[in-house]
This record gives C-alpha cells, structure tokens and sequence, in this order.
C-alpha cells in the first residue's frame, strides 16, 4: 500500500530439550523426522529440500517452515520450527528446536539456521 511503513521484527527464541522430552514441538512430538514429514504433507505441506544432511519443509497454511537435521555417523537428528506470528502491529519469527546431540554441535546448527534467517529477511528490514 503506497504511503504505509511495514515494520518487521525478528524474535527468535532458542529452546533446546531433551531428547526424553514429550512436549510438543510446534504441535509434533519431536521423535520421528519421517512422521513429522509425512503429517506435515498429508496436511497440505511440501518439502522443499531433501539433501543427504537436512530435509525443509512448509507448512503454508501455519505459517510454519521446519528443518530437519538428518542423524549423521550418531551425531543428532534436529527439529527445528520456524513459525510466523502477528503480535499486534509487529511479525515475529519464533523459532523452537530440539537437537538430540552434543551441546557444541547443536549450538552450532542453531547458530547457522539463524544466521541463514538473518540474511535471508535482512531485505524486510527497515
């Protein structure tokens, strides 16, 4: 619309659980990279990248993009959900995640998702 300023704001929130935990991820249980995909498409979702290290995934109609982290020599599989919300004039990115690995290279994931983030909404900033 010509004359109005959108504002985006990126909130990105970090929270790494156990791999023992039950909560919910972004309305998943975090247990199966397979089942989680094949909910997401079964609802309408796609995936957008399949390599031999990460699957991407969206879920339009949630506003939601996830990646996963494929189990590499042991290492870790990775949920992470990136949701998109309206807080009242302001949009957010929250992200959340699990990281069944060891701490150093599960923060280095997270570190690399948020900084693709980062770049990739750059051009949405004032």
């Amino acid at each position: 619309m010509p004359g109005m300023k959108r504002w985006f704001s990126l909130l990105c929130v970090s929270v790494l659980v156990s791999p023992a935990s039950a909560e919910p991820l972004c309305g998943y249980e975090a247990t199966s990279i397979d089942r989680i995909v094949g909910d997401i498409t079964r609802a309408g979702g796609r995936v957008v990248l399949d390599t031999a290290d990460f699957i991407a995934a969206e879920e339009p109609r949630r506003l939601i993009l996830w990646t996963f982290a494929k189990p590499k020599s042991g290492q870790f599989p990775a949920f992470i959900c990136r949701q998109v919300v309206r807080t009242g004039d302001r949009i957010e990115v929250q992200l959340r995640a699990v990281c069944n690995g060891a701490k150093p290279e599960c923060d280095a994931l997270i570190a690399s998702v948020l900084d693709q983030q980062q770049k990739a909404t750059q051009h949405l900033r004032p």
